[in-house]
């Protein structure tokens, strides 16, 4: 059976006004980020090929003016950064963020999680990287910490 990815779009879409989620606009002001503008939202593949012929979502349809679906913009947000093909994308600010408050919620509702456990740990000085410590920084420690001699 054949999966159209548009028919998925349409699904999410319809999904979204069910539940009345907010826009992205909406959920990046309450954020305090600034939304994306509306002629920098478009519709399509990013890559080089096709980033210059994507159509703008208001083309699409006058309702997305300053209302687009939060889906659509997490993913839209990542798309921004986009400048060749070869270009490391990631989630942005607003994207980011919900995925991240997701996981700590997830942590602080678990009683046995490290985070309930000891919630004023901080990381040894020598695993900071200038001041700051990152899921990156763990990761590289736990990796060097298993690397065989």
């Amino acid at each position: 059976m054949h999966h159209d990815g548009s028919l998925l779009a349409a699904r999410n879409l319809l999904r979204e006004m069910w539940m009345s989620l907010p826009s992205g606009q909406a959920v990046a002001r309450h954020m305090h980020i600034k939304p994306i503008a509306d002629k920098d939202l478009k519709v399509g593949k990013t890559t080089a090929d096709d980033s210059p012929t994507n159509k703008l979502l208001t083309d699409i349809s006058a309702n997305f003016r300053n209302n687009v679906p939060l889906w659509y913009y997490v993913l839209a947000e990542a798309q921004q950064q986009f400048k060749k093909d070869d270009t490391p994308i990631h989630l942005g600010e607003v994207g980011g963020r919900i995925v991240i408050e997701v996981f700590v919620g997830l942590l602080w509702g678990d009683s046995h999680s490290y985070l309930r456990q000891e919630p004023s740990w901080e990381p040894l000085p020598e695993f900071m990287n200038q001041g700051k410590f990152k899921i990156t920084d763990l990761i590289k420690q736990a990796l060097k910490d298993n690397d065989p001699l």
